[in-house]
């Protein structure tokens, strides 16, 4: 019976993944495509291992290297390796809350609810979280190392900083992992020692000398563009409160959050729930390097601060299993337990299934226009080297750049031009014409 909770997530995962079984490409996995294609393995992998590269996401950008050489368009592969990685941080997501809580009921439960999220669907359905899904299993693995012995050694602290590494090349959101590594020392050990603070300094450098140079590459300062970044206390409950909505189905004012979210913070430190105001902490912090971008409120980016939402759950569950082992004794309290799993699964699964209806619904059509499209630019004869490729009519969402990086997936060429035009012009001598999920070369 000890591995009956695992069973039940892992058939809960397999669930979820079946609901998003027409998963195809999105519009970022063309970008990114199309920009991969123009690398070697080599140059992609140096900027892996060059802590002073200053290319974008390489780590996630690798994943799409590999993809592509390996398996061309193969998605069932690609979404499979995303799910993969997935369903091992929904792994590390239970060693850690064991590990911070003391409570396996608690960490299963935890768990539970991260593999199986309406809140950030989007990683079952679109390949381009993977720089989520990676940086993630990075933030998560560290967390685990950070505190895996009473103890730590400098070479423990080595390895914690390379892992750390790994995780900002694959997206900045693990810029704060320093930041909560200090916050496991201060909390969840029982005596704050003056060399765990030193130790937290050698990564929290790392992340100061990177950091700056890519908060300049990616700053942008004008209203409108996507990282624009509204640095204000009003953002900061704004912005939670879109965060706290879509976690919990809630339609709040901002205010009634911050409100909610202090009088928490200030009981658990009342009651002094050390564990409790980690975890609150954690999710404030995890989400501060997205929670100014007014343009980007994307539901997805609560992957990684959604351990947080976890942790208070496993912290809550403990509770209630302390109590019941105090009325009806431990074996009663487990057989119960191994009872009530399998219906929280199931209840957590049907509420993922009808919270994402809506997303799904917007995905599917788009998912269908993008696979007939791509299989339909494969069944045509390649251009001419360096061909302008005209179209008078495209798939949902793509405009030119977009169909650009699309055919030249397609093809699996960087040097054609693509040209979207109402009428095709006298000169056109590559003509497609796309209607009804069906694409079609004009003569």
């Amino acid at each position: 019976m000890r591995y009956f909770p695992a069973i039940c997530i892992a058939v809960l995962l397999f669930f979820t993944y079946r609901v998003y079984n027409y998963a195809y490409l999105y519009t970022d996995d063309f970008n990114n495509l199309s920009l991969i294609q123009q690398m070697s393995g080599p140059d992609i992998a140096w900027h892996v291992l060059n802590p002073a590269s200053r290319y974008f996401r390489p780590v996630g950008m690798l994943f799409y290297w590999l993809m592509l050489n390996f398996f061309d368009l193969n998605v069932i592969v690609y979404h499979w390796t995303a799910w993969g990685i997935h369903a091992l941080n929904t792994l590390l997501v239970y060693f850690v809350l064991k590990r911070y809580t003391e409570s396996r009921s608690g960490a299963t439960v935890g768990a539970m609810l991260f593999a199986s999220q309406a809140n950030f669907s989007d990683i079952y359905w679109s390949f381009g979280t993977i720089f989520d899904l990676v940086s993630g299993c990075a933030f998560f693995g560290g967390l685990l190392l950070w505190m895996v012995t009473p103890r730590r050694s400098w070479p423990r602290v080595l390895i914690c900083t390379l892992v750390f590494l790994f995780a900002v090349k694959a997206k900045e959101m693990a810029f704060t992992l320093p930041v909560i590594w200090f916050l496991c020392d201060v909390l969840l050990r029982q005596k704050i020692a003056i060399r765990n603070v030193v130790q937290v300094l050698v990564p929290a450098s790392i992340a100061i000398l990177v950091g700056i140079p890519k908060f300049y590459d990616m700053h942008q300062t004008s209203p409108g563009d996507l990282y624009f970044m509204d640095v204000r206390w009003i953002t900061l409950g704004r912005s939670m409160g879109v965060y706290f909505d879509s976690l919990f189905g809630f339609a709040l004012r901002w205010q009634y959050w911050a409100i909610a979210f202090a009088a928490l913070l200030l009981l658990f430190a009342l009651i002094k729930n050390r564990q409790a105001v980690f975890f609150q902490a954690y999710l404030l912090i995890t989400f501060l390097p997205v929670i100014f971008m007014i343009n980007h409120r994307e539901t997805y980016l609560s992957y990684i601060p959604f351990l947080g939402i976890c942790g208070l759950a496993a912290l809550l569950v403990k509770s209630v299993a302390s109590l019941a082992e105090t009325y009806l004794g431990a074996r009663r309290t487990e057989l119960i337990a191994y009872v009530f799993l399998p219906l929280l699964c199931v209840a957590t699964y049907v509420a993922q299934k009808v919270g994402s209806e809506g997303r799904r619904a917007w995905q599917r059509p788009m998912s269908s226009d993008y696979r007939a499209f791509i299989l339909g630019m494969r069944t045509l004869v390649p251009p001419p080297p360096n061909e302008t490729v005209f179209f008078d009519s495209h798939p949902l969402y793509l405009s030119e750049s977009l169909l650009h990086n699309a055919t030249q997936v397609a093809f699996r060429r960087t040097d054609i031009v693509v040209k979207l035009v109402p009428t095709f012009p006298d000169e056109a001598r590559y003509k497609i014409h796309y209607e009804d999920s069906r694409v079609t070369r004009v003569d």
